[in-house]
């Protein structure tokens, strides 16, 4: 069994550029399950890129509320979270937060 891996990372909330930064990064590589490391904003990266790699569009169109909300067109990639920290119960819910900070908002991008 082969085994390939390919790391990106986050250091702050994820932004809309981090995402679509990490989705250019792991373009062409199909990954059969993401692993996020690390605290809350790990998490949500995470949960986003699980969700948005199998995905066509931009981040963008599949942001609830400052966004399209579009639907997902596939099933998410599964996602292993190993949180290191206590905080924002993001580790528990189906939801990557995404700040949006042109318009003082946040909005979320669901994982299925």
């Amino acid at each position: 069994m082969d085994l390939t891996t390919k790391a990106v990372q986050c250091c702050h909330e994820p932004r809309i550029g981090d995402i679509e930064q990490a989705l250019v990064a792991v373009e062409g590589f199909h990954p059969s399950v993401v692993i996020a490391l690390g605290g809350g904003s790990v998490m949500d990266f995470g949960k986003a890129l699980a969700a948005l790699i199998p995905c066509d569009g931009s981040p963008q169109e599949y942001l609830e509320i400052v966004g399209n909300g579009r639907q997902l067109e596939h099933v998410s990639i599964p996602m292993i979270a190993l949180p290191t920290t206590a905080g924002t119960e993001a580790k528990v819910t189906n939801n990557g937060l995404v700040p949006v900070k042109f318009r003082s908002l946040s909005s979320n991008v669901c994982y299925e």
